[in-house]
Parts: structure tokens; C-alpha cells; sequence
């Protein structure tokens, strides 16, 4: 086999399948990580309600609840969902955009917070880091959102004492969304304690240009 650049010499056999050229020590690469990682098709929604940072994105109260609406134009697979308090509870649901089930009564507000996961072009080759084709919108208000469907998604999160918990990490065997192009979908997070809640939201997502 004539051997160019693209060959490893010791094996005959592509390069980028090896961790080095010699003999022995060389290793065949098992990399965990997403493809579209070094593809530079992740993205991250971070961020933060209470007054831990900022203001810009409120307090939960007591009794109400926090709405975000997500518009994909690209098909999705969602990998994180992560939420973390350090106050407080809340109820966490995920429900398909049906208009004929789903009653809308507040005033959403753009939430631009979602940045790349990956912000090192230098694996992909691109020119420019891709943007995003997906629209977040943000409310807070009492019993704003109601769905006579039911939840495909959800979970409890609550502090206990001074245990922060949160849910939803990444592995490659862990529960993931698929999200079809042009689909949209609720979050609704319901406060289920007497105090207000403080806290931390991700969600991470490849986007399937």
C-alpha cells in the first residue's frame, strides 16, 4: 500500500485512527464526545433567575410559574436539561406547542442567552462558528401557562437544606430529546414552595443544519 501524509506508517491504516506512530504505544482513539462538538453544531441556553447575578431575569415567587416557548427552524436533539437552586422548588414540564391545548395568558419577553458549546473552529475548518436557528422567549406570572395535554417531559428539583440538586447530565447512554425542524415546545417551571426561587437553568442541544 503506497503510503502518503494521511497514512500511518507503522499500521498502513488512516492516521486519524491512531493516537501516535510508535509501534507499541500507539492507540486506536475512543473519543466519547459528540461529533457535532467538533462540528461546532452545540449550543447552550444558560441562565440565571434571582438576584444571585443579575436582575435582568426575575425571582420565581411563591405560587407563580416560570414559562420559556422554544422555536426550532432546524431539528434538535436536546442532551441537557439541567436545573440548580439554591432556594426554593419548582416543578419542571415539558409540553408540545398544540394551540388547541395550550392556553397562553402572559407577555413573552426575547431570551437571548443561548451561546456555541464549542468555540474552537479549528477541528471543523469552518470560516465563521455557525448561528443558531433556535428563538427562546421567557415569562413570569400566576398560572400564565395551562395545557390540557400531557407533560412529555419533566421533573421535581428542591433544595433540601442547603443541597443544591439538579437533574439531566449528558452521557451517551442518558435520556436525550429529539426535536423535529420547525417543531416548538413549552418549559413550564410551577413553584411548589411557600418562598421564593432562586436559581440556574441549561439546556444543551445539537442543531442538525
Amino acid at each position: 500500500m503506497p503510503l502518503d501524509g494521511n497514512i500511518n506508517p507503522v499500521k498502513g491504516m488512516p492516521k486519524e485512527i491512531f493516537t501516535g506512530f510508535k509501534g507499541n504505544t500507539e492507540r486506536v482513539k475512543v473519543d466519547p464526545q459528540q461529533t457535532s462538538f467538533e462540528e461546532n453544531r452545540q449550543f447552550r441556553l444558560f441562565f440565571e433567575f434571582g438576584d444571585l447575578w443579575s436582575a435582568s431575569v426575575p425571582t420565581l415567587p411563591a405560587g407563580q410559574q416560570l414559562v420559556l416557548k422554544f422555536n426550532s427552524v432546524n431539528a434538535l436533539n436536546v442532551f441537557v436539561r439541567r436545573p440548580e437552586l439554591y432556594q426554593g422548588g419548582f416543578a419542571y414540564r415539558v409540553f408540545p406547542d398544540i394551540p388547541a391545548n395550550v392556553t397562553f395568558t402572559g407577555t413573552l419577553a426575547p431570551l437571548e442567552r443561548i451561546t456555541p458549546v464549542n468555540g474552537n473552529l479549528t477541528d471543523s475548518g469552518l470560516p465563521y462558528h455557525p448561528a443558531t436557528q433556535v428563538g427562546v422567549e421567557w415569562a413570569i406570572g400566576t398560572d400564565i401557562f395551562r395545557s390540557t395535554d400531557w407533560p412529555r417531559n419533566g421533573t421535581i428539583v428542591k433544595t433540601d437544606g442547603n443541597v443544591n440538586r439538579n437533574t439531566n447530565n449528558y452521557s451517551p447512554n442518558d435520556e436525550r430529546s429529539g426535536v423535529a425542524a420547525g417543531q416548538t415546545f413549552w418549559l413550564a417551571m410551577d413553584s411548589i414552595t411557600q418562598g421564593d426561587t432562586k436559581g440556574m437553568l441549561t439546556v444543551m442541544y445539537e442543531e442538525l443544519f
